[in-house]
């Protein structure tokens, strides 16, 4: 040990070694989105995916309403199951299964 150091810490090769490694260090590209957020994490926070399907489901059944109000209109006006099907763009069968039990007639 001379001057109180250790070989190393004078040794030129080493000190190229740990400059270079800083430099290398210094100039690295962030590996990409590493300061985005995690979108699960931040649905999770947000709420959204579970208000989206929240509202899907209440669309879904005002559609499913609005369908029936509608073969139960056509049914009073005198539409037969056979123009409500053709009109729908299902077999007579299938309308007449599904609402002829729920019908007034």
């Amino acid at each position: 040990m001379e001057n109180g150091k250790p070989w190393w810490m004078d040794d030129p090769e080493l000190i190229a070694l740990h400059e270079r490694a800083l430099a290398e260090i210094e100039s690295a590209v962030e590996p990409a989105g590493l300061h985005e957020p995690d979108p699960v994490v931040a649905d999770f926070y947000s709420g959204e995916a579970g208000r989206a399907l929240s509202a899907a489901r209440d669309d879904m059944a005002a559609a499913r309403q609005r369908y029936e109000d509608a073969v139960f209109a056509a049914r009073t006006a005198g539409f037969s199951w056979t123009e409500i099907g053709r009109i729908l763009g299902v077999s007579r069968q299938q309308v007449h299964r599904q609402f002829s039990a729920r019908s007034a007639d």
